[in-house]
């Protein structure tokens, strides 16, 4: 398989992780690859399996249907419980904000997904 493109993206419909198989709603961020292989073919990750990947992961590694969670579920979790520890401080620092801030943060969020 050749990757022609990795990106990440905000979608328009909800899709299913094919690291971990956990289903994201539409408006969720997550990184489209698109691979050529007889065909064309496009699959989505989640940032947790993304970072998992990252860290655990060479480029030519292959998963079975099982996926990375399955694979590894102590460490895909402890990668899922740092990611969404970092989130949730960033959610309460935007809960901390005033309303002018949170229109800056908003502002520059729109700004570097433009």
């Amino acid at each position: 398989m050749i990757l022609v493109s990795a990106k990440m993206v905000k979608t328009r419909k909800a899709h299913r992780c094919i690291g971990c198989g956990r289903k994201f709603p539409s408006g969720t961020v997550l990184q489209a690859l698109v691979w050529t292989d007889l065909g064309i073919w496009s699959d989505y990750w989640c940032e947790v399996c993304t970072e998992y990947f990252g860290q655990h992961c060479q480029p030519d590694d292959l998963f079975d249907e099982s996926g990375l969670r399955g694979n590894d579920p102590e460490g895909w979790e402890e990668v899922r419980v740092e990611i969404e520890s970092s989130s949730s401080k960033e959610e309460a620092k935007e809960e901390d904000c005033t309303p002018e801030e949170q229109r800056q943060c908003t502002k520059q969020v729109l700004a570097e997904e433009g």
